[in-house]
């Protein structure tokens, strides 16, 4: 059995916190990743799980791990992890996910759900708490790159055009989505590549 020790982040009780850590396993150790368990005193915690990197064998060196424990406030907690002999999948409440729609990806968590689109990089728009729209249709004005120079800010570039959406992971806990795409001169000349990430 192993640990996962976290120090204490908040004074304040923080239920399912996202978590992700990177887990090293010697080789030989564990070749499939949905025997790894993760407990908090008797009760074993959803995963959604990625591998890093293999050894030459093929079993897993490292694994890209999310988990959403409970952590308690002004104190830290430690959690166990051990391999167990079969897959053990533990079934999570969260459901989060992504689905290609004409305009781009839709992500819905149940509660928030939002449109990434496939133009522009706003990064997010139509978000919906609970299926009522909140903060209107465009609520982020996109990135911008600003050049200070004497005090004054010049506007050099605009996330502008066509972008393209990698989802990068996506499972019940988490998504994470990659956007690629360019930074335009106000006169439409690229400028500069643009590459962002949502989780």
């Amino acid at each position: 059995m192993s640990t996962l020790y976290f120090e204490k982040i908040s004074k304040y009780d923080r239920a399912s916190e996202p978590v992700y850590v990177s887990i090293p396993f010697a080789r030989g150790r564990l070749r499939d990743p949905q025997r790894l368990v993760v407990r908090d005193g008797d009760r074993a915690l959803p995963l959604q799980t990625r591998v890093l990197a293999t050894w030459p064998d093929g079993n897993i060196k490292w694994l890209f791990v999310h988990l959403q424990p409970d952590l308690p406030g002004n104190h830290s907690k430690t959690l166990e992890f051990e391999i167990a002999d079969a897959p053990a999948v533990v079934a999570s409440d969260a459901r989060v996910t992504v689905r290609e729609t004409a305009q781009g990806l839709h992500v819905d968590t149940g509660p928030l759900a939002f449109d990434v689109p496939r133009v522009g990089f706003w990064p997010i728009v139509n978000v919906r708490l609970e299926g009522k729209p909140i903060w209107g249709e465009r609520p982020f004005s996109g990135f911008a790159v600003r050049l200070q120079r004497d005090g004054e800010s010049e506007l050099v570039g605009s996330a502008q055009g066509d972008v393209s959406l990698e989802i990068e992971d996506a499972g019940p806990l988490c998504v994470s989505i990659i956007v690629k795409g360019k930074h335009h001169r106000a006169n439409g000349e690229p400028y500069l590549d643009l590459v962002g990430r949502i989780t």
